[in-house]
């Protein structure tokens, strides 16, 4: 990081542009997490998440809560946030004829009720399978899919039907999908899971990841923000229909979709909550 003398957090940084001097490799960012030091549930309060400084002209490490990140910043500084809200992109269904379990999570909409979708397990699922899902709480919902084709990634094409628009029912058939490194005892999400995987400043649908650095900002670090001359800039854009891929972080608005051909998928960053 000293190399390039940049001050990130994750996946909503502050960016010093000017003494960005050479590419910044994906590979200087490779760490090892031990699973006992990943946090399974949040701090009671957003903003008292810890947060690590390193000062880069005497190397001194220093701990602290994320509340003081507006004493790091200086005029000037760019404050980047990803303003793109989490969907209800995970679905549990069933298999027709065998009842066997299926879990779907939503990749990249082609058009009304077509998407691209991870499935688990995926081998049971061959092109002409029949999906059903039923609500959060078990009942039967009416929305079903076929599965239309797979491609060389891996994913699957479906076909939903039993809606007019998926995503106008997916808050009452879908999850907010967790990322794996989260355990919790029973499929579906507390109330407080839903409420806490979202930033508090997220406004247009379209990821189905969350950009875990942005979960611990509050109304109160923003506000605290706005006191030092610096700049804010919001990542998504705003377009009436969601158009593209459901992108793991930036929202389904920052891509367009290519005519009849996937894009390559975006892969996700680890976090922690």
């Amino acid at each position: 990081m000293n190399r390039h003398s940049a001050f990130v957090i994750l996946s909503s940084f502050v960016i010093r542009h000017s003494s960005l001097k050479c590419p910044v490799l994906t590979a200087e960012f490779d760490y090892s997490l031990p699973p006992e030091l990943i946090a399974q549930t949040p701090a009671a309060e957003r903003d008292q998440s810890r947060l690590l400084t390193l000062q880069r002209s005497d190397g001194r490490i220093r701990h602290g809560r994320f509340s003081d990140l507006p004493g790091h910043l200086r005029a000037g500084d760019v404050l980047v946030l990803n303003d793109s809200r989490v969907i209800p992109a995970r679905l549990r269904g069933t298999k027709a004829g065998s009842g066997g379990q299926i879990e779907v999570l939503l990749v990249e909409e082609n058009g009304v009720n077509d998407w691209w979708v991870m499935l688990r397990p995926g081998k049971r699922a061959r092109a002409g399978t029949t999906i059903f899902f039923p609500d959060r709480e078990g009942r039967p919902g009416g929305v079903r899919a076929l599965v239309v084709e797979k491609n060389e990634e891996g994913l699957c094409r479906l076909q939903f039907s039993g809606a007019h628009d998926l995503t106008e029912v997916l808050d009452s058939i879908g999850e907010v999908p967790l990322p794996p490194y989260l355990r919790r005892d029973e499929p579906k999400l507390p109330v407080d899971d839903r409420e806490r995987y979202q930033t508090v400043y997220a406004r247009p649908a379209g990821s189905v990841a969350a950009p875990t650095a942005g979960l611990h900002f509050t109304k109160k670090v923003l506000a605290a923000h706005g006191t030092v001359p610096t700049r804010r800039a919001d990542c998504a854009n705003r377009q009436r229909r969601p158009t593209g891929r459901a992108s793991r972080h930036c929202g389904w608005h920052n891509h367009r979709a290519r005519a009849g051909k996937r894009g390559r998928r975006q892969s996700g960053a680890p976090g922690q909550v």
